[in-house]
């Protein structure tokens, strides 16, 4: 099965989609504040090994007040350097959009060929930082973890912390 559209999963399920206006429903799913959600395996441990070896961007599309909850939620605030939300630069420049890699670049003051972009999304996580020329280390987990690599990456790994091995080479001693 391909991911995403978990909105329109979600309405989908709902018997009928009952009398509730849409925009209720949406405000209701952007508005939601998770006490806790789990990072995939390994995630806060690789961050918080990395953090003192390199600066660390985040970029994610999706409503932002539900993505900085999810972010707060998963304990990975405070983690990175940078944080792009892509819908604040415009809906229409979504993660597969050079702009909000762009962004991210330059919040972290490097070039992209010194960049290493680790996602999940072949079609988002891998398409937008290689148009921008950064480097691509796809993760095959979670709801995407079927989806074939296509387009190729640079690497691709089982989880976050295989992904980051490839790296160790480049990342010397803390500098922070």
């Amino acid at each position: 099965m391909e991911g995403g559209g978990i909105i329109d999963r979600a309405l989908a399920g709902v018997a009928g989609g009952g009398d509730v206006p849409l925009p209720l429903l949406l405000e209701a799913f952007w508005s939601h504040r998770p006490d806790h959600l789990d990072a995939y395996p390994g995630v806060i441990g690789t961050l918080t090994a990395l953090r003192p070896r390199a600066l660390l961007g985040l970029v994610t599309d999706g409503e932002p007040r539900g993505q900085r909850a999810k972010i707060d939620a998963a304990g990975l605030s405070g983690l990175f350097d940078a944080v792009v939300l892509s819908d604040e630069l415009g809906r229409e420049q979504r993660n597969s959009d050079p702009a909000p890699f762009l962004a991210v670049l330059e919040r972290l003051g490097v070039e992209a060929a010194q960049a290493v972009f680790v996602g999940d999304r072949p079609d988002k996580d891998v398409v937008g930082p290689a148009r921008v020329g950064m480097w691509t280390l796809r993760v095959q987990t979670g709801e995407y973890a079927r989806v074939a690599d296509d387009p190729r990456p640079w690497q691709s790994a089982p989880d976050v912390p295989a992904a980051i091995r490839p790296l160790a080479p480049w990342l010397g001693p803390p500098f922070r």
